[in-house]
């Protein structure tokens, strides 16, 4: 007797588990890796040019794709991202 797929409200074991790969390609700015690979230890750069006023709401999402360049730039090392009142970000090297 051939083998039915189950249905939505079976159990099944984990030899039956079938997933698909979740996550998505981070799609890096290189014009924004090259910027980071030239600053050096203990100075900062500030990214209007590259994100211009950046409101509350999109921060943290901003901060991420900062964080993302700056491991392609600098893998093993920190950076510290601060705003400015206007809302302009600015990554500084550690020294």
């Amino acid at each position: 007797m051939p083998q039915q797929p189950p249905k939505s409200d079976d159990f099944i074991t984990a030899d039956e588990i079938r997933s698909t790969p979740r996550g998505r390609k981070a799609i890096v700015d290189s014009a924004l890796v090259e910027t980071f690979r030239k600053i050096p230890a203990g100075k900062g750069v500030r990214l209007e040019s590259h994100f211009g006023k950046v409101s509350k709401a999109d921060k943290a999402k901003t901060s991420a794709r900062i964080r993302t360049a700056w491991k392609i730039a600098h893998p093993g090392t920190a950076c510290s991202i601060t705003y400015t009142p206007e809302g302009v970000p600015q990554v500084f090297r550690k020294a």
